[in-house]
Formats: C-alpha cells, sequence, structure tokens
C-alpha cells in the first residue's frame, strides 16, 4: 500500500500528506487496514491536526469490520477518553473481540488495565491471569511479570483452575483461527 510507503519513508520520501491521500483513497473503498490507518494519522496529528473524534471514526469503521489492530485502537480510545467520553465497559468490548482474534496487545490490556485494575469489569485476578497467560503463550514477554503479580493474589487451588482455563481458551481461540 502506497500509504504505508509515505508515511514511513520505504522507498519514497516520507510525506504525512500524501500518505493521507492514499489511506484516504483505501478507506473510502471501506478497506478496513485504510481506515485504521487514517484513524492513527488523527490520533497522532501527522500530516493532519490531531482530532481524536476523527480518530474514532476511521477507527469504528476498520474495528465494525473486524480488524483487531483498530478494535485495539478503539479500546484504548475508550480507556483513555480521547475523542469519547472514558467508558471502560467499551474498551474491554473492544479489547475482547481483538483478544479473541489473538491480539496480544488486548490481551495484555484486559489483564493489566482491566481485570488487574477492576475497570469496566469487576476486579479479578483470576481473569487478569488467565488473560495474562494468553498474552504469554502468543510472545508477549512484557505480560510475564504482570502474570505473576496477578498469581499473588491467587489460591493455590484459584491458580490451578486458572491454568486449567488457559488451556481451554488457548484451544478455542487456536479453533476460531482455523
Amino acid at each position: 500500500m502506497l500509504g504505508i510507503m509515505y508515511e514511513a519513508g520505504n522507498g519514497v520520501t516520507q510525506d504525512y500528506k500524501e500518505a493521507i491521500k492514499w489511506f484516504r483513497l483505501a478507506a473510502d473503498q471501506e478497506h478496513d487496514y485504510g481506515q485504521n490507518s487514517l484513524g492513527d494519522m488523527y490520533q497522532n496529528g501527522k500530516g493532519v491536526t490531531q482530532d481524536y473524534k476523527e480518530a474514532v471514526k476511521w477507527y469504528r469503521l476498520a474495528a465494525e469490520q473486524g480488524l483487531a489492530s483498530a478494535q485495539n485502537d478503539l479500546g484504548n480510545i475508550y480507556r483513555d477518553g480521547k475523542g469519547v467520553p472514558e467508558d471502560y465497559k467499551e474498551a474491554v468490548k473492544w479489547y475482547r473481540k481483538a483478544a479473541d482474534q489473538g491480539h496480544y496487545n488486548s490481551r495484555l490490556w484486559l489483564g493489566r488495565s482491566m481485570y488487574s485494575s477492576g475497570k469496566g469489569v469487576p476486579r479479578g485476578y483470576k481473569e487478569a491471569y488467565i488473560w495474562h497467560s494468553i498474552a504469554v503463550a502468543s510472545g508477549e514477554k512484557s505480560a510475564i511479570a504482570f502474570r505473576e503479580d496477578s498469581s499473588r493474589f491467587l489460591s493455590p487451588a484459584q491458580l490451578t483452575e486458572a491454568q486449567e482455563q488457559v488451556k481451554v481458551r488457548l484451544k478455542q481461540i487456536e479453533e476460531r483461527q482455523q
């Protein structure tokens, strides 16, 4: 995609305005990655005035098409209250959608920001442990420390139960991705 090349300066001179032009052409054709990329440009003020509401618009379009990275971005937007009122339940909703597709940052956010702290969901260290473990299983090494922190709040029986749940969920995730 030409927009990516212009945004990064790969093989061409970096030019955010040119990147936006190509992302918009893709987005206008309902290309989810183009929509998400426009959201990134507006959120970060690259080539445009930073505009969180416009970022939300583009992220939502891509997220509703099922793009996991857009779902994660929308979760972040709702968690942080940028361009929308802070809404942890809505953040959890979008993180779950992305996490179920294998998006490792969403898995980490579910455990770390939501379940460990009780934001948008009842505080649950067992559930936090499960999401951190799933993040670790997908290669997110930073989740190891968070998983260990969560485990300190669990009894041996709860820890064993959580470890069994991790196996079940990983299998479910694998089946969905086939």
